[in-house]
């Protein structure tokens, strides 16, 4: 787990801001990283000294070379091992012995084990055996801009570069390189490429990120974690600073165990228990490198705004609609302007131009900047906007008029406004940088390309209604709840059941029974429909004949039985029809990387069909459980619809929540499933449920 923040950065300090750097494999060629990186260094201000080591060389970059790292004259933070992979692993022996602080691996190494051991294992135990923290193997390496630290084969052009507030940890080596050459918009304090982490994790790395003073936002190209317990402390150390985290994940599609066999187990898939995971912890995540960049810059530049919406300012009505399906399609909230609002605009737009938001304000004037900066004005004036936006192809030539004259104009609105101004473009084809570069020089956010532009800025208000959730621990097993669990992970569906209604939530009556005796003294006391259901063990029992609806009489009940007890032996479940209502499905998993997660959606036999599931972290509370329902499709049969009365969703927020704490407090339950959940007007029932313990083995 991780310590404070000043322990991270007292650990990492010769790591990625050392005073004194040796580069072993260093090397006077050209397109070497053994080169490459010495000139990274030094074009980057390095003022500490650099060792090169290696045999073949006397000097290179006018510095003395030594054949050994033992012959440097002075002590080393960082020990850069540039030298080919097989190689890799002595090299780090070497500046262990010569007492290096810190190393940097650039070569990828193999995973293939060779006596019991991989070469990615053995550089990962040899750092950690040392107390050294080691980058890579497999890293380009990094840029630390506000100490003057450069240690990468791949380094930005110093030249283009302002140091800002970005802090970008890239686990993709040729996103990593373009992240640092592609915008010079994109100012950043620190970015770093983590390689294969025999050593330092990402979750550590957040941490040193969110340790320096100068990070405002951290985006994060994420492939894989290796430590989830410490990359989710560091997520949640992020939200609790109120440093934004964006993150950019591949991998959409769920890919469950082949052991899992609940709905929910299946449904779960590791991109779900991420997306969890990000929403309890605030992170915003993208589906672009587009949109990262976008709202990262964003991020840097804006900080939280008012209530409201975007205003925008365009000078096409083709643009505006652009922006308005655009808007629609992502959920971005636009000014709503008020009548007084529209009057004073009636006055300065043409006749055949509409009134409200987005503005579209050409009509042949003149004074193109004045006319802008005014329609700016008015808009920003509107309580109901929460930002403005200058809104045209701002990429496009310098001989196009409207260009400048936005700029212009967005650049003296932003100077009178007391709410933010930035710039949007309707595409991302940027040959012409001038004007880009001007408004970005002001100090105003450019956003390339309506649906970039779009997605960021409705990151950034989705910022307003952060609200951490509450849940808390989870709450101890009773001695009942205890021993139902036990019973419920080696039994059937009486014993899932009992184990809810144990938990508080509210069951169908239900009785187990063997015998057609048995089956029709169950009959007796529901005294109602019965459904009749096989103990046998099977999972989906409709798949197999193991479910009758709706028996009303004794005679109706013992054919059924008998029918049954021939093909799928004697045990059966015998329970009361439920009420109609809505279909729902209520789910758990115990062993996420993450912990376990609880899961709602679409009930009955199309769950799986229908996919209509999400899942959260548990336990949960009220406020997150009635979220979860309301990105489902089937919040929308829960509200009422055509002339039914709404479903209580209060008592499916509660089941959802007991659901979640059973799961959170019951370490021997690998999945539970509550399917179908009848939802009503005055409640909600589990009407079928199992619970599936941990595999002994």
């Amino acid at each position: 787990m991780p310590g404070s923040e000043n322990a991270t950065l007292e650990r990492l300090q010769p790591l990625l801001h050392p005073a004194s750097m040796a580069v072993i494999g260093a090397s006077a060629r050209a397109h070497r990283p053994g080169l490459a990186v010495i000139r990274a260094a030094l074009s980057y201000g390095f003022d500490g000294p650099i060792y090169p080591v290696t045999p073949n060389y006397e000097e290179i970059e006018g510095i003395t070379c030594f054949a050994d790292l033992a012959e440097a004259p002075g002590p080393v933070d960082l020990a850069v091992i540039a030298g080919a992979a097989e190689r890799a692993p002595a090299f780090l022996e070497s500046a262990v012995s010569a007492g290096a602080r810190a190393a940097l691996i650039f070569a990828t190494l193999s995973h293939e084990k060779q006596g019991g051991v991989s070469a990615v294992e053995r550089v990962g135990a040899l750092a950690a055996e040392a107390g050294i923290p080691l980058l890579g193997s497999g890293s380009i390496g990094y840029v630390n801009y506000p100490a003057s630290r450069a240690a990468t084969w791949v380094p930005p052009e110093p030249a283009h570069i302002t140091p800002g507030s970005i802090a970008l940890i890239i686990q993709s080596g040729a996103l990593y390189c373009y992240c640092n050459n592609t915008d010079p918009r994109l100012r950043n304090c620190f970015t770093i490429h983590p390689g294969q982490e025999a050593g330092l994790g990402t979750a550590e790395i957040l941490e040193y990120a969110l340790a320096m003073p100068q990070t405002r936002v951290i985006g994060l190209y994420l492939e894989t974690v290796r430590d989830p317990d410490r990359f989710a402390a560091a997520l949640s150390l992020a939200d609790a600073k109120g440093v934004p985290v964006v993150v950019l994940k591949p991998g959409r599609s769920a890919r469950a165990a082949d052991a899992i066999a609940t709905h929910a187990g299946r449904l779960a898939g590791d991109d779900r228990i991420f997306d969890a995971l990000f929403r309890r912890h605030g992170v915003v995540r993208v589906e672009t490198t587009d949109e990262l960049y976008s709202t990262v810059l964003l991020f840097s530049k804006v900080g939280v705004p008012g209530p409201g919406g975007l205003a925008a300012v365009t000078d096409s009505g083709g643009q505006r609609s652009l922006l308005l399906d655009a808007a629609e399609r992502r959920g971005l909230p636009l000014a709503d302007f008020r009548d007084a609002t529209r009057a004073r605009l009636r006055q300065v737009l043409a006749p055949d131009l509409p009134d409200n938001n987005p503005i579209d304000m050409w009509g042949g004037e003149e004074d193109i900047v004045e006319h802008v900066g005014t329609c700016l004005d008015i808009a920003l004036d509107d309580p109901d906007t929460a930002l403005a936006a200058v809104f045209t192809e701002l990429g496009s030539s310098n001989t196009d008029i409207f260009v400048e004259c936005f700029a212009q104009a967005g650049i003296a609105a932003a100077q009178r406004a007391d709410k933010p101004v930035i710039a949007m473009t309707f595409s991302s084809r940027h040959f012409y940088p001038d004007n880009l570069r001007l408004l970005d020089d002001a100090g105003i956010a450019v956003l390339d390309g309506v649906q970039a532009s779009v997605a960021a800025i409705t990151n950034l208000l989705g910022r307003r209604e952060r609200a951490r959730d509450s849940a808390g621990s989870a709450p101890k097993l009773t001695g009942e709840v205890e021993a139902r669990v036990r019973a419920a992970c080696s039994g059937g569906e009486f014993e899932a059941l009992a184990l809810l209604r144990a938990a508080g939530v509210a069951t169908a009556d239900c009785f187990a029974a063997e015998t057609i005796e048995g089956v029709q003294a169950a009959f007796e006391k529901i005294d109602g429909p019965v459904a009749l259901k096989t103990a046998a063990g099977h999972l989906h029992k409709g798949d197999v004949g193991g479910v009758v609806l709706n028996l009303k009489t004794s005679d109706k009940v013992a054919a059924a039985y008998a029918e049954m007890a021939g093909r799928l032996g004697p045990e059966v479940t015998v329970a009361a029809m439920a009420l109609k209502g809505v279909e729902a499905a209520i789910g758990a998993v115990g062993a996420t990387p993450f912990g376990p997660a609880v899961m709602f959606g679409a009930g009955g036999t199309l769950v799986e069909v229908l996919d209509d599931v999400t899942f959260e972290l548990a336990p949960l509370d009220r406020a997150t459980a009635l979220a979860m329902i309301g990105r489902t499709k089937v919040s929308a049969l829960l509200s009422g619809v055509r002339g039914s009365e709404a479903c209580d969703v209060d008592a499916l927020c509660d089941a959802i929540v007991r659901v979640s704490q059973l799961i959170a407090a019951a370490p021997d339950v690998a999945e539970i499933d509550v399917n179908p959940v009848i939802v009503t007007e005055t409640g909600c029932i589990a009407v079928d449920a199992v619970v599936r313990g941990l595999d002994p083995r």
